[in-house]
Protein backbone atom coordinates (compact mmCIF):
# COMPACT_ATOMS: atom_id res chain seq x y z
CA UNK A 1 0.00 0.00 0.00
CA UNK A 2 1.04 3.59 -0.44
CA UNK A 3 -0.18 6.83 0.98
CA UNK A 4 0.40 10.43 -0.04
CA UNK A 5 0.17 13.80 1.64
CA UNK A 6 0.55 17.27 0.17
CA UNK A 7 2.27 19.84 2.37
CA UNK A 8 2.18 23.59 1.81
CA UNK A 9 4.93 25.36 3.72
CA UNK A 10 6.70 28.63 2.92
CA UNK A 11 10.39 27.81 3.26
CA UNK A 12 9.97 24.24 2.06
CA UNK A 13 9.31 21.13 4.09
CA UNK A 14 10.74 17.84 5.24
CA UNK A 15 9.47 14.56 6.64
CA UNK A 16 11.23 12.82 9.52
CA UNK A 17 10.45 9.12 9.97
CA UNK A 18 11.18 7.19 13.16
CA UNK A 19 14.21 4.91 13.01
CA UNK A 20 13.51 1.34 11.87
CA UNK A 21 9.97 2.18 10.77
CA UNK A 22 10.12 -0.11 7.69
CA UNK A 23 8.34 2.70 5.82
CA UNK A 24 9.95 5.06 3.31
CA UNK A 25 8.94 8.48 2.07
CA UNK A 26 9.77 10.13 -1.22
CA UNK A 27 11.05 12.77 -1.41
CA UNK A 28 12.31 13.28 2.14
CA UNK A 29 12.47 17.05 1.80
CA UNK A 30 11.68 19.82 -0.66
CA UNK A 31 12.40 23.52 -1.15
CA UNK A 32 9.05 23.91 -2.94
CA UNK A 33 6.22 25.72 -1.16
CA UNK A 34 3.85 22.86 -2.06
CA UNK A 35 5.11 19.26 -2.19
CA UNK A 36 3.45 15.85 -2.38
CA UNK A 37 5.14 13.14 -0.31
CA UNK A 38 4.50 9.43 -0.92
CA UNK A 39 4.80 6.85 1.86
CA UNK A 40 5.32 3.15 1.12
CA UNK A 41 6.72 -0.01 2.65
CA UNK A 42 10.48 -0.35 2.47
CA UNK A 43 11.56 -3.38 0.42
CA UNK A 44 11.66 -6.29 2.84
CA UNK A 45 11.56 -10.06 3.00
CA UNK A 46 9.66 -10.00 6.30
CA UNK A 47 6.95 -12.64 6.52
CA UNK A 48 5.06 -11.07 9.41
CA UNK A 49 3.84 -7.82 7.86
CA UNK A 50 0.83 -6.35 9.61
CA UNK A 51 -0.95 -3.02 9.50
CA UNK A 52 1.52 -0.41 10.68
CA UNK A 53 0.92 3.04 12.10
CA UNK A 54 3.82 5.39 12.82
CA UNK A 55 4.14 8.98 13.95
CA UNK A 56 6.11 11.15 11.54
CA UNK A 57 7.29 14.72 11.98
CA UNK A 58 6.43 17.34 9.37
CA UNK A 59 8.93 20.20 9.56
CA UNK A 60 9.35 23.57 7.93
CA UNK A 61 12.42 23.48 5.69
CA UNK A 62 13.81 26.83 6.81
CA UNK A 63 12.74 26.71 10.48
CA UNK A 64 12.59 23.21 11.97
CA UNK A 65 11.07 24.56 15.19
CA UNK A 66 7.88 24.81 13.13
CA UNK A 67 6.90 21.16 13.36
CA UNK A 68 3.78 19.00 13.54
CA UNK A 69 3.44 15.27 14.17
CA UNK A 70 0.95 13.19 12.20
CA UNK A 71 0.14 9.48 12.11
CA UNK A 72 0.71 7.48 8.94
CA UNK A 73 -0.86 4.04 8.53
CA UNK A 74 0.01 1.48 5.85
CA UNK A 75 -1.71 -1.84 5.30
CA UNK A 76 0.29 -4.98 4.49
CA UNK A 77 0.79 -5.60 0.79
CA UNK A 78 2.62 -8.89 0.57
CA UNK A 79 3.63 -10.17 -2.84
CA UNK A 80 3.09 -13.91 -2.47
CA UNK A 81 4.45 -16.21 -5.18
CA UNK A 82 4.89 -13.39 -7.70
CA UNK A 83 5.87 -14.87 -11.06
CA UNK A 84 6.22 -13.67 -14.62
CA UNK A 85 5.32 -16.01 -17.48
CA UNK A 86 4.83 -15.84 -21.22
CA UNK A 87 7.15 -12.87 -21.37
CA UNK A 88 8.65 -11.60 -24.61
CA UNK A 89 12.41 -11.08 -24.94
CA UNK A 90 13.75 -8.26 -22.78
CA UNK A 91 11.05 -8.51 -20.10
CA UNK A 92 12.14 -9.63 -16.64
CA UNK A 93 11.15 -9.56 -12.99
CA UNK A 94 13.90 -9.10 -10.41
CA UNK A 95 14.65 -7.96 -6.86
CA UNK A 96 11.48 -9.63 -5.58
CA UNK A 97 10.86 -9.11 -1.86
CA UNK A 98 7.72 -9.51 0.21
CA UNK A 99 6.71 -5.93 -0.60
CA UNK A 100 8.41 -4.84 -3.83
CA UNK A 101 9.64 -6.13 -7.17
CA UNK A 102 11.26 -4.62 -10.23
CA UNK A 103 9.68 -5.20 -13.64
CA UNK A 104 11.99 -4.42 -16.56
CA UNK A 105 10.58 -4.14 -20.04
CA UNK A 106 11.26 -2.20 -23.20
CA UNK A 107 8.50 0.06 -24.46
CA UNK A 108 7.91 -1.66 -27.77
CA UNK A 109 4.62 -2.50 -29.45
CA UNK A 110 3.38 -6.09 -29.04
CA UNK A 111 5.59 -6.99 -26.04
CA UNK A 112 3.57 -9.19 -23.67
CA UNK A 113 3.79 -10.84 -20.27
CA UNK A 114 1.60 -12.26 -17.50
CA UNK A 115 2.06 -11.49 -13.79
CA UNK A 116 0.58 -13.90 -11.27
CA UNK A 117 0.70 -14.28 -7.51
Amino acid sequence: STGAITITSIGGSKIVLPANSDITVSPTSSINTTQEYTFQWAGTDATDLTEKEITVALKNGSDETKSKNIKVKLLPNRLDNLQITNQSAGISLSAITATTATLTMPIIKDKQFTLTM
